[in-house]
């Protein structure tokens, strides 16, 4: 009887985290700050990226280093003129909750996400792309065991 539970077990977490895999999907992006043909000038490069219809976008990490010029700096908070939407023509504002945390999800079209700094320097975004149109999480689960018949 406890060898079958712990089977049993093992089993239902193995299904629990294939549902949230299949959930969402991750996408890292770059931008870096490249040198013009001046030879002086900064110029960003962006990276492009698109939610997909029926997703929302969740910024998961962001870290940015500017590591030449007068003061080296790093950053792990986004700015509010870092990601544009090509859709509304419009900067996104970036909201942060207590524990430093972004708070702000991208509904779906295209966007930009760019980087300012010295030549040299560059950032990393990280965006988990969610189901808009259902539950998700151990509630999603539930349903579809429910929902489900045993055959």
């Amino acid at each position: 009887m406890a060898k079958n539970f712990k089977i049993f077990s093992i089993t239902l977490l193995f299904i629990l985290g294939l549902a949230l895999l299949a959930n969402a999907e991750q996408t890292t992006l770059t931008s870096t700050i490249g040198t013009a043909s001046d030879g002086r000038s900064a110029v960003p490069i962006p990276a492009e990226f698109t939610v997909p219809v029926g997703k929302i976008g969740v910024i998961i990490d962001y870290f940015w280093e500017n590591a030449t010029g007068k003061e080296p700096r790093k950053s792990n908070r986004l700015g509010n003129y870092q990601i544009f939407n090509f859709n509304t023509a419009k900067h996104i504002p970036i909201s942060y909750d207590q524990n430093g945390k972004a708070t702000t999800t991208l509904s779906p079209g295209k966007y930009s996400f760019k980087v300012d700094g010295y030549p040299g320097a560059s950032g990393k975004l990280t965006i988990e792309f969610k189901d808009s149109n259902k539950k998700s999480g151990i509630g999603n689960i539930m349903n579809n065991l429910k929902n489900s018949t045993v055959r």
